[in-house]
């Protein structure tokens, strides 16, 4: 393989996720080592990346392969496949080199949660507590997000790799033409989804949808006259077999106050759900993303489902109405 054909990777970002990820959404990959992450550092590695490694971390560990890896095997135009939760992501390599922290500034970017990630002595800080993070590439996603059931075989079982990265072009093959497949979420099932939706209620939507995965016995409170000041819930799901208790409120207006709706909805499990020791949370709406107040009001406590979150739920149980 001549040098100047690209090669094609595994990287995970699961390590300082809060950060990583929208890092990534913002067209940057990143590693730790965030000790290193100022540019001296980084020249001194691509010169002598062993001799330099051991006189900074004061020895030698087999996890440094993943760093040279990052810095020394990865070039511009390389292929990259990112594995997330449920589903696999493909970039490509865009920058012309591999940047530290230091060259990062800051990035303008801030957690899911709302935090700013503010750039301090050359290390990515949140809330003042520096994040592990020290290099990064500049990335161009290639498709939208493959659902691992769709994953070839080959690609499926190197994702099963639990290392930070791993040459993969040896399946290069299998990548390209994974970058064709049409993601669980696209624009089609969206259109499709959503023309459904105006048709129909959505509240009607997610009560098919629980009652499809198996749930035992539904509620629907407000239709059945039960309003409360104590809080409300739009459907209340029980599954016996897993002890388990779903309250769910849809919000099908997107203009309307969800850090409301939030607060009602635990209202009611905390008055209306007492005796039921395992019990979770969910709101449904029609917005493609939430506002960041209402990520952080409902942040370990609510569950914040999305237009395209909802649409790969309906999927992922064989919707056919379409």
């Amino acid at each position: 393989m001549s040098e100047q054909e690209p090669k094609y990777w595994l990287h995970r970002i699961s390590h300082e996720w809060q950060v990583s990820y929208p890092l990534l959404e913002k067209g940057y990959l990143s590693i730790g080592w965030g000790e290193f992450g100022n540019k001296e550092t980084l020249n001194n590695l691509k010169l002598n990346f062993d001799g330099v490694f051991f006189d900074e971390w004061g020895g030698i560990t087999r996890s440094r392969f993943f760093l040279k890896n990052f810095i020394i095997g990865m070039k511009k135009g390389d292929i990259v496949v990112v594995p997330k939760y449920g589903c696999c992501e493909i970039y490509e390599i865009t920058g012309e080199q591999v940047i530290s922290t230091e060259e990062l500034g800051n990035p303008d970017v801030k957690t899911p949660n709302g935090r700013e990630i503010i750039n301090e002595d050359n290390y990515l800080t949140v809330d003042g507590k520096r994040v592990d993070l020290g290099f990064y590439w500049k990335v161009e996603q290639k498709n939208d997000g493959i659902s691992r059931d769709k994953l070839d075989r080959k690609l499926y079982a190197k994702t099963r790799y639990l290392g930070t990265n791993l040459d993969i072009t040896n399946i290069k093959d299998v990548v390209d033409s994974s970058i064709q497949i049409e993601s669980k979420i696209n624009k089609e099932n969206l259109v499709a989804i959503q023309e459904y939706i105006d048709k129909q209620r959505l509240e009607d939507l997610v009560y098919w949808y629980i009652k499809t995965i198996g749930a035992d016995y539904v509620e629907m409170p407000k239709r059945d006259g039960q309003y409360s000041r104590w809080g409300n819930a739009d459907i209340v799901a029980f599954f016996k077999s897993l002890g388990l208790t779903l309250v769910v409120q849809v919000n099908e207006d997107n203009h309307s106050n969800n850090d409301w709706v939030i607060r009602k909805i635990m209202e009611f499990k905390e008055y209306k759900l007492r005796n039921h020791e395992t019990s979770i949370m969910w709101l449904i709406s029609n917005l493609d993303e939430y506002p960041k107040a209402c990520i952080a009001l409902a942040e370990g406590v609510v569950k914040l489902i999305g237009k395209r979150d909802f649409v790969d739920m309906l999927l992922s149980v064989e919707f056919k109405s379409l």
